[in-house]
């Protein structure tokens, strides 16, 4: 189809991105304590657009997006869930997993169009998968990527 347009797949994609970026996304913030800590989590809501409005969060909500990145899900095309990753609280990312995980596989496994159940590392631009898995005692765990890991780390 982009053939007969005269149109390279590169170009279809951003003007597509643009019209994701001018769509009214709700955004609501809340702050949770989470075994004493205070975790704040975003979420992102719009039925149509709001899995696409997260490809350009540096552009769409800065803000939301720590000097870090940020720890991003996206369960289905309606709803992104993410968490802030600063200097200043670089592994409340982790609790943020622990806290919305249950909501994220329900989000994802209700849903007529699902994206996926798992967490990413946002940085830059660029999607890294978060590993994260269940023990047998039920406990969550989360294992940081290498670049994350990288610069909680460095001195």
């Amino acid at each position: 189809m982009f053939n007969l347009w005269g149109k390279d797949s590169l170009e279809v994609f951003q003007a597509a991105l643009a019209n994701v970026n001018k769509q009214k996304i709700e955004k609501v913030t809340k702050t949770f304590k989470v075994d004493g800590a205070d975790i704040e989590l975003t979420l992102l809501g719009n039925e149509d657009y709001a899995g696409s409005y997260a490809l350009d969060l540096m552009n769409n909500s800065p803000e939301l997006v720590g000097e870090w990145g940020c720890a991003v899900a996206i369960p289905n095309k309606g709803l992104v869930d993410l968490c802030r990753i600063s200097r200043d609280k670089p592994v409340d990312f982790v609790k943020f997993i622990q806290l919305t995980m249950p909501f994220i596989e329900k989000s994802y496994s209700e849903h007529p169009q699902p994206i996926s159940n798992q967490y990413f590392w946002y940085y830059k631009g660029k999607f890294t998968r978060i590993n994260v898995t269940t023990g047998p005692d039920g406990n969550i765990n989360v294992l940081s990527p290498y670049g994350l890991t990288e610069l909680i780390t460095a001195k």
